[in-house]
């Protein structure tokens, strides 16, 4: 029986590659004669660089190039980048350079120039600038070939802080210099002509790839700040003051970069934090599905219709995983083929109408009673999946 194993991430918790480690060693220990295929997934958030490496995906392999970048409020770590041994393409991942998940415990910490580490300061804090220090350095080794992967974002500065790291210059009403994050980007007044230049130069013969999975506009009531912001920190006030501030900053931009009108109310705009709108601005960028273009890079087409069965997994399995995450792409395509689909996800919310549907046909949870999974769970978990499912007639079929 060829079954393919292809979980997200616990977020938070295991990344997907050892949570698809765990599924396998769960079934291997009661089917050992099942050929399993080991298929950890992102969709361009957390961890995606991570599952990149492990589908070791072009004919040459993929290297890291590991940088000191800040993180989204200024704290410098190590991180990396994803490129081919020949330089032609490179992936860049914001979540591990400036994301939500390796700068929140600044909230903890207590964050130089907040009350206690206050998470409404922060988050107009927040910045992108470490993403567009990636960005520039694969520029300068000769990558022709760029694709951004912006999930998991812990700010709403419309991408201003990547692009003053890639060259544009804000300045303020006394021409003086602004290093920009969301709470300074209602002093922008205008952008230095010279760095304009100097930003179409960095760019020729550049191709970028923006991978986002959601759609919203840059402002507004489905914009970044109102639907995202409170994730990251905004109170009420702050993504009043930040859905002002990015209108502002379309607006000021938009003398200098022709497609930005049409660019802010295009969907997906408002992705991290209206990084996406950033991004948009540098000349040819293209937008599009991180889910599709992962998907394309590994054929889960393929892979699916190789498979007698496929399990996902991802820490909350609920309607929203249906509206456009990998687990719910994966389960729509299985479904489509007439593929059975076992869910293994931490927890679970309304999910019984996957079953009553025939989307699903098993699901277990892997969370224990203080609603947390750890990678025993999750083996018991798969353990009893293949009790209830793969050990039918006791025979196993080896492919």
């Amino acid at each position: 029986m060829r079954i393919l194993i292809c979980p997200s991430a616990y977020k938070g918790s295991f990344g997907a590659q050892a949570v698809a480690n765990a599924i396998a060693s769960g079934i291997a220990d009661l089917a050992p004669h099942h050929q399993l295929r080991l298929l950890p997934f992102a969709d361009g958030g957390d961890d995606t660089l991570a599952c990149l490496q492990a589908y070791r995906l072009a004919s040459s392999p993929l290297i890291q190039t590991f940088l000191d970048l800040p993180d989204a409020f200024s704290r410098m770590h190590k991180t990396c980048y994803l490129r081919e041994s020949d330089f032609s393409r490179a992936f860049i991942e914001l979540a591990c350079i400036c994301g939500l998940a390796v700068s929140c415990d600044a909230a903890e910490e207590g964050y130089p120039g907040t009350k206690s580490g206050c998470r409404s300061t922060m988050a107009l804090q927040a910045h992108t600038a470490g993403l567009g220090q990636a960005i520039a350095h694969a520029i300068a080794s000769g990558i022709k070939n760029i694709v951004v992967f912006i999930g998991g974002s812990a700010s709403t500065d419309g991408g201003s802080g990547m692009l003053s790291a890639l060259g544009l210059e804000f300045l303020d009403a006394q021409d003086r210099a602004i290093v920009p994050c969301g709470g300074h980007l209602m002093d922008i007044r205008a952008v230095s002509p010279d760095s304009v230049q100097y930003f179409f130069e960095l760019f020729k013969g550049v191709e970028l790839l923006i991978a986002c999975d959601v759609n919203n506009p840059l402002y507004g009531p489905d914009g970044a700040a109102a639907v995202f912001g409170p994730q990251k920190g905004a109170s009420l006030a702050d993504v009043k003051y930040l859905d002002q501030a990015l209108r502002h900053f379309c607006d000021i931009l938009a003398p200098y970069f022709s497609q930005v009108p049409h660019l802010a109310n295009l969907p997906g705009a408002g992705a991290a934090g209206g990084t996406a709108f950033g991004l948009g601005v540098v000349p040819g960028a293209r937008m599009l599905s991180g889910f599709d273009l992962i998907a394309d890079l590994v054929d889960i087409n393929s892979e699916i219709d190789a498979a007698d069965a496929v399990i996902i997994g991802e820490g909350m399995l609920d309607q929203q995983s249906m509206q456009g995450k990998a687990c719910g792409r994966i389960i729509d395509i299985a479904f489509a083929k007439g593929k059975p689909v076992y869910a293994l996800p931490a927890l679970a919310r309304q999910a019984q109408s996957l079953l009553d549907a025939q989307y699903l046909k098993g699901l277990i949870t892997t969370a224990g009673a203080d609603g947390r999974a750890d990678l025993i769970s999750i083996r018991a978990a798969a353990n009893q999946l293949t009790s209830r499912f793969f050990l039918e007639n006791r025979h196993d079929v080896t492919c």
